[in-house]
């Protein structure tokens, strides 16, 4: 395979991430959007421990991809290399996926850490970005 297909090859698999990536935004909609739900003493749309499930689930997927996105800056790095292309910015671009991969993961740990607390407020951490 040469590199323009593997480059089209990446920014398909790119667009499906893009598009789970905003999945994992509209359930942090939802969740933070049941919480104002419960602030405001209305029915809520999840039970607590629902709420954190769901949360869960929607945390590890946002791990997977950070790891495909890290994946996929490394790829499109490689791939620089190959075309003699400046690295500057596709070092930099592997760098920042590799932090959000990070971030994703402390979050991911708080989140089991704290799962079993009755009290415990998703929205605390549901940061739709991470």
């Amino acid at each position: 395979m040469n590199t323009k297909q593997k480059h089209i090859e990446l920014l398909n698999e790119q667009i499906l991430a893009t598009m789970f990536f905003i999945g994992t935004l509209l359930v942090s909609i939802l969740l933070t959007y049941d919480e104002i739900k419960e602030i405001s003493h209305e029915k809520k749309l999840f039970s607590n421990k629902l709420a954190t499930n769901i949360s869960l689930l929607n945390r590890i997927v946002v791990v997977i991809l950070g790891l495909y996105f890290l994946y996929n800056s490394y790829t499109n790095q490689k791939l620089g290399e190959l075309e003699n292309k400046n690295l500057k910015y596709l070092k930099l671009q592997t760098t920042s996926s590799l932090l959000a991969l990070i971030a994703s993961l402390i979050v991911l740990y708080v989140i089991i850490q704290n799962i079993s607390k009755s009290n415990f407020n998703v929205t605390q951490v549901e940061n739709p970005v991470l």
